[in-house]
């Protein structure tokens, strides 16, 4: 059986704010629903809440951790590569159908895309 690539897609409902750090940077932060547990996605996957809540309990080490990067888009190996990050994930969680998040936006070529 030949390898087919997987691209998942959903149409999000998020917010780009603007602040200012204890330094006086610019900080953007993207805030949210990220995902839905009650409707399948574009490549019609339905991803249930245990599911989420369970994904979510595994990531939230590497959140605390400052080290859970994402992309733009989902990359086609399915690993996240440094050089193509735009976001750093600091919070996920499942409230109702919702899947809610909030990830500091970077200032790398692909963050300055996100902005």
């Amino acid at each position: 059986m030949a390898a087919q690539l997987l691209i998942e897609n959903a149409p999000f409902s998020l917010k780009l704010e603007e602040s200012k750090d204890a330094s006086g940077a610019t900080r953007y932060v993207v805030r949210g629903q990220f995902a839905r547990s009650d409707k399948a996605t574009e490549n019609k996957r339905l991803y249930r809440e245990h599911l989420w809540k369970r994904e979510i309990g595994r990531l939230n080490e590497s959140m605390k951790a400052r080290r859970a990067f994402g992309e733009l888009d989902h990359p086609a190996d399915g690993r996240t590569k440094l050089q193509r990050v735009s976001h750093l994930m600091t919070g996920l969680r499942v409230d109702g159908n919702e899947v809610v998040g909030e990830a500091d936006v970077l200032d790398t070529p692909n963050g300055r895309i996100l902005k």
